[in-house]
């Protein structure tokens, strides 16, 4: 939950360190700077990507392609996902809003830009991209999510190289109609339900292998 009832940023996560995150179903009241509707849910998500954890390789975010799937159908079992890729655009967004950097930038200092040419620059420059989205921005790929249903549903994100998937990762959002348990506040700024994705990118031939990537 990003917003309280009095619009004060929060760190709600209703987390049990299993990747399986518990909220109310239902709409937000306030707390929310961009237009509210009825495919608006109480939480939002976030997620973040790292094609150089170590440090010691030299891959960027423009080296691979990325998947998100957003569950848009609450019955277990019965997923049904939107796509997109996060870091190459999708419609109606050529370039998002990505706080973009490196090992080196501090929590919530990423550099952002409204310049589809600035953007493709700091993805060829930069290793890491951290966003936080609600489900609401993606309501025109959805047929059937409806925020006031209680359910299942599953956020995954992958990450790939010449069509080889080279690292997965993915999280449950527990939807009920009754009250979940207290909350639980996590440490930094921002609500981190997707971890950051790690990847090593397979080397062309011609380039030497670096283990520690």
């Amino acid at each position: 939950m990003r917003f309280d009832s009095n619009n004060v940023p929060q760190n709600i996560f209703n987390s049990n360190d299993l990747a399986t995150y518990n909220f109310n179903a239902g709409t937000p009241t306030s707390g929310y700077t961009f237009a509210e509707d009825a495919q608006t849910p109480i939480w939002v998500f976030e997620w973040s990507i790292n094609t150089n954890l170590s440090g010691n390789g030299t891959d960027n975010l423009g080296d691979f392609t990325y998947k998100l799937e957003l569950d848009e159908d609450e019955g277990a079992g019965e997923s049904i996902f939107a796509e997109l890729d996060p870091i190459f655009g999708y419609a109606p967004r050529p370039f998002p809003d990505h706080a973009i950097g490196d090992n080196d930038t501090d929590n919530g200092l990423g550099t952002t830009t409204t310049s589809l040419l600035n953007y493709n620059t700091l993805i060829g420059a930069n290793n890491l991209a951290q966003n936080s989205w609600s489900y609401v921005f993606f309501a025109p790929l959805f047929d059937i999510f409806d925020p006031n249903k209680a359910g299942t549903y599953t956020i995954r994100l992958s990450a790939f190289d010449g069509g080889v998937e080279l690292a997965s990762t993915s999280i449950d959002v527990v939807v009920s109609a009754a009250p979940v348990p207290a909350a639980l506040p996590l440490f930094g700024s921002g609500l981190v339900i997707l971890s950051g994705l790690a990847v090593a990118r397979r080397r062309r031939k011609n380039k030497a292998d670096n283990a520690a990537s």
